[in-house]
């Protein structure tokens, strides 16, 4: 329940004028890195280096894996909101994420465009060309 009522008040905070929602999506303590889940970050950050901005990770991604955090995040938590600057991307290990937008002029309502499974990055799009966010992420599984 504590966490439960940490993520709400998180969530309200985030709504604060120039405070990113992001900042507030819980983050695992370090120990719960297993081996196994540092060498499937490994393998997809090879995977990336097919992407041109990417192909200067390190060779040694040791360095890169450790400062990666992870991330368990309730259903419904959005991860990053639409217009927000976009300073990091996720790997999604387990469960979804849905990417929802909603377009200037209307009713705030947002619309479906996307969905990520595991293994598969998101919000990189922001890291290879310095805009905001062009759409919110929110977990869905």
């Amino acid at each position: 329940l504590l966490r439960k009522r940490q993520i709400a008040n998180a969530l309200r905070d985030a709504q604060k004028p120039g405070v990113k929602t992001e900042d507030f999506v819980p983050v695992e303590p370090e120990e719960k890195k297993n081996a196994f889940l540092k060498a499937r970050l490994r393998a997809k950050l090879c995977s990336l280096r097919e992407i041109v901005a990417f192909q200067k990770i390190p060779d040694g991604l040791d360095e890169v894996v450790d400062k990666m955090r992870l991330h368990v995040v309730p259903r419904g938590t959005r991860i990053f909101q639409q217009g927000e600057e976009g300073d990091r991307m996720y790997i999604v290990e387990s469960g979804g994420v849905e990417i929802l937008k909603s377009e200037e002029g209307c009713t705030g309502e947002e619309v479906r465009v996307g969905n990520y499974q595991p293994g598969e990055c998101v919000g990189h799009f922001s890291l290879l060309d310095s805009k905001p966010r062009a759409a919110s992420a929110v977990a869905s599984k």
